[in-house]
């Protein structure tokens, strides 16, 4: 799902298909940037880390709430940027994880926060 809304800029989907991503992509980035928000609240305030975390949560959420506009193409271009918004979570997730220590969150042992769900990673 994120790859595909990513490469939009190669591979015109149909109004339905799109549709059906910017639903599963909304859906996608308030959950992942809520489970990374809560990730680091135990951190300090100060930390890099979390501030970083942070300010990934604030983009996606702002990208989340500006809506498609009107039209086919300010449509594609907001389905896109949810894309991106999604991978920047993931990537912020996986980065977090490696800084403490962790497993991959979204392998196959990762936790059901939306982060390890496959339709969000193939090829679709």
């Amino acid at each position: 799902m994120i790859r595909e809304a990513l490469s939009m800029d190669r591979l015109l989907p149909t109004p339905d298909r799109m549709r059906a991503l910017t639903t599963r992509l909304l859906a996608f980035v308030g959950a992942a940037a809520t489970a990374l928000e809560e990730s680091v609240d135990d951190l300090p305030m100060d930390d890099p880390v979390r501030r970083d975390a942070l300010a990934v949560v604030k983009e996606a959420r702002y990208r989340r709430g500006i809506g498609p506009g009107d039209g086919y193409g300010s449509a594609m271009a907001f389905t896109r940027s949810l894309g991106q918004a999604a991978d920047a979570l993931v990537r912020q997730r996986r980065r977090l994880a490696h800084d403490q220590g962790g497993h991959d969150p979204v392998g196959p042992d990762a936790s059901p926060i939306g982060f390890n769900t496959p339709e969000c990673l193939d090829e679709r």
